[in-house]
């Protein structure tokens, strides 16, 4: 999920939020991070922007979509070990960490967008 403040003047940067599942074999490691990438276009044409960034957010920022495992690539939120004994814990831990992202990004949210995540 991407965000952005609301108006034209906040291009320049982007932040990615993600809850990502990695793993090999019965290991899986569950990961909430996010990144900011770096408006990386030529120049700001607002018309051609807010139509392709509905779409693709990589033609105009510098980065990827990939966690954020170490520092220099963002910050990490959450990072565990998944335990199917634990899923309850586990979703209500998870929905926590995004609903403080939430509270802590999101200062120009109106009320009717605080059930985004339940």
């Amino acid at each position: 999920m991407w965000h952005k403040p609301k108006g034209y003047s906040h291009y320049q940067a982007l932040r990615l939020l993600g809850v990502w599942a990695l793993g090999k074999g019965t290991t899986v490691r569950i990961v909430i991070g996010e990144k900011r990438l770096t408006f990386n276009a030529p120049v700001f044409n607002p018309e051609s922007y807010y139509h392709h960034i509905k779409r693709k957010f990589d033609i105009f920022y510098e980065g990827n979509a990939r966690p954020p495992l170490n520092a220099t690539e963002g910050r990490l939120l959450y990072d565990a070990i998944y335990h199917e004994s634990e899923r309850l814990e586990t979703r209500n831990t998870l929905r926590a960490v995004l609903r403080g992202w939430i509270d802590t990004y999101k200062p120009d949210m109106n009320e009717s967008d605080s059930n985004l995540i339940p």
